[in-house]
């Protein structure tokens, strides 16, 4: 059995959570904080991050290192191209995502949301204005990656995708839409991916869990 550990408003539980679903895996979400007191967890996770993944006896932490963990593991539905030029480029989005795309967008869902809902502390204004300057540069540059394409690598869903797509819900989840004007390529390719059945139902997923909180 196959157990996820973690919170819904964590991007890279989200990034996972999304991995399984399009690997069609059944998986049981626990939802826990990171720095948890839970034996499993702090037995997989040492930096005390989310999220954690168990399968069986065997169990990791890190969502790159999880999602590579069940490609290797579950083959069907592979999340990586099998040409060398567009692995790499995979791997690149998935970094580009996990740190730029995070500072930014995921860092001001985290001022905006996280820190009053977890923390209970106002979110600092200066740090979302500075924040918020970025995000036409990542944009330009993610509309520039999509010309001529459905996805960024390969013509096919990777792990550059749902990477990236964990970042963009939170964009969305903010009350903000993709300007078609400016970056009509990018706001057509993050309705296409948000309407692909298996990441729906994790957002519908999400949802729920959000209004039950």
């Amino acid at each position: 059995m196959i157990t996820l550990y973690g919170v819904g408003l964590s991007l890279y539980v989200r990034k996972v959570r999304f991995a399984l679903a399009h690997k069609e895996l059944e998986f049981e979400l626990k939802e826990v904080l990171p720095h948890n007191d839970d034996p499993i967890f702090i037995k997989n996770s040492p930096l005390g991050k989310v999220p954690v993944l168990t399968d069986g006896d065997f169990g990791i932490s890190d969502s790159s290192v999880i999602v590579q963990y069940l490609d290797k593991k579950y083959p069907q539905n592979s999340l990586y191209p099998q040409c060398p030029e567009a692995f790499a480029k995979a791997l690149w989005f998935e970094e580009y995502s996990d740190t730029k795309v995070t500072e930014i967008i995921s860092g001001i869902f985290f001022q905006k949301v996280a820190k009053p809902m977890l923390m209970g502390e106002a979110a600092d204004e200066e740090i979302v204005k500075e924040k918020e300057k970025e995000i036409p540069g990542i944009f330009d540059y993610l509309e520039k990656s999509l010309q001529g394409k459905n996805y960024l690598v390969a013509d096919e869903l990777t792990i550059a995708d749902i990477s990236l797509l964990s970042n963009l819900v939170n964009y969305f989840a903010l009350g903000n839409e993709i300007d078609t004007g400016k970056w009509p390529l990018l706001a057509a390719y993050a309705e296409r991916l948000t309407k692909l059945p298996q990441i729906k139902e994790i957002l519908e997923l999400e949802k729920e869990a959000t209004a039950k909180a």
